[in-house]
């Protein structure tokens, strides 16, 4: 076992934002839990966000759990986590109702939603779609100003995960899962 990558130790220690977008299968959701559980083991209140086709994998560690049924219910989660006192948001996806509805008023929820976890710190993935043989990840545009973090997410093997971080500096992190939950780093 690897040791946890600085960078992600300072997002959770230092209460960032950080989005990792990917395909379905790229390892978001279990960099989701294990991200969940360094922030619960660093004391933090951790809220955990999530869409039907997101449930959290073994491992993950929150204070609450809360499926969202659409963009709206998303939005009005993450703002009730900020009066819970919640100290750390995982959100998985973030962006699965745009994706679905991409509208004036879908765009403005995903940008509500984004502000949320800038402000309190968290950790959120985003679906990355193809079409016509090009990868594209629904509402970035909007979310980018508001992350401190952003990185691809894809799959390099046999339980093996590289995250491409973008912003604010070009850096690889590599991963796989580890047989008590989490993740594995490499």
């Amino acid at each position: 076992m690897g040791r946890i990558p600085k960078l992600i130790q300072y997002i959770v220690r230092d209460r960032l934002s950080m989005l990792i977008y990917g395909p379905p299968g790229s390892g978001k959701s279990l960099l989701a839990s294990s991200v969940s559980r360094l922030a619960s083991g660093m004391g933090l209140k951790v809220c955990y966000a999530y869409t039907a086709s997101n449930r959290p994998v073994r491992g993950a560690q929150a204070f609450r759990f809360k499926e969202s049924v659409d963009g709206l219910d998303l939005a009005r989660t993450l703002l009730s986590f900020s009066t819970l006192g919640c100290e750390f948001i995982v959100v998985d996806a973030i962006n699965e109702f745009y994706r679905l509805d991409p509208s004036i008023n879908g765009a403005k929820i995903l940008g509500l939603a984004s502000s949320v976890l800038r402000r309190i710190g968290g950790y959120a993935s985003g679906v990355a779609t193809s079409r016509d043989g090009v990868d594209s990840t629904p509402g970035l545009d909007i979310m980018y100003p508001f992350f401190n973090i952003i990185g691809s997410s894809m799959k390099s093997g046999e339980n093996k995960f590289v995250v491409k971080v973008e912003k604010p500096a070009r850096k690889l992190l590599v991963f796989g899962p580890a047989p008590e939950g989490g993740v594995t780093w490499m």
